[in-house]
């Protein structure tokens, strides 16, 4: 917590400087896919629920969010949309260190994503669908579609 004094004291050069911090080092990336969906890619996996502060990805998230969003106008997602979330874990890992999906703190980027891309983020609006895999680091995929692309992400898979 202490990461964000800066970004909560009021002004607003130290609030700039620690947002240019989470856009310089966490290299948060979004991107749009051909198909209209979107891909928000966070080096880093999602904090466990009640361990330690969720502030800061969630501070890291919607600071690229509205980085992305003052350069690119895109409309929100409309209808039912499917958030995927990707929770690949380092080959490094013992299989003792992966969490279970309902440990994970997924709450600190459904509403950064909601407040920029969504409606809303209710079960009306949205579902979620969680999946696990192993790659090179830690970090943490989101994919957001529309819900009748589903199938196909899933084929895609």
């Amino acid at each position: 917590q202490a990461r964000l004094l800066p970004h909560v004291s009021g002004i607003k050069k130290h609030r700039d400087l620690v947002e240019d911090n989470f856009i310089e080092y966490l290299k948060i990336k979004i991107t749009k896919t051909k198909r209209g969906w979107y891909i928000i890619d966070i080096p880093a996996l999602l904090p466990r629920k009640e361990k330690g502060s969720a502030s800061y990805i969630r501070a890291s998230v919607f600071t690229a969010l509205e980085r992305h969003f003052k350069y690119n106008l895109d409309p929100k997602l409309k209808g039912s949309t499917v958030l995927c979330f990707n929770h690949i874990y380092s080959k490094e890992r013992s299989w003792r260190h992966m969490r279970d999906h309902d440990n994970i703190e997924v709450n600190v980027v459904v509403d950064a994503v909601a407040l920029f891309l969504l409606e809303d983020d209710g079960p009306a609006y949205c579902d979620h669908y969680y999946e696990g895999s192993i790659g090179d680091e830690d970090r943490t995929i989101i994919t957001l579609l529309p819900k009748e692309d589903f199938v196909l992400y899933l084929q895609e898979r």
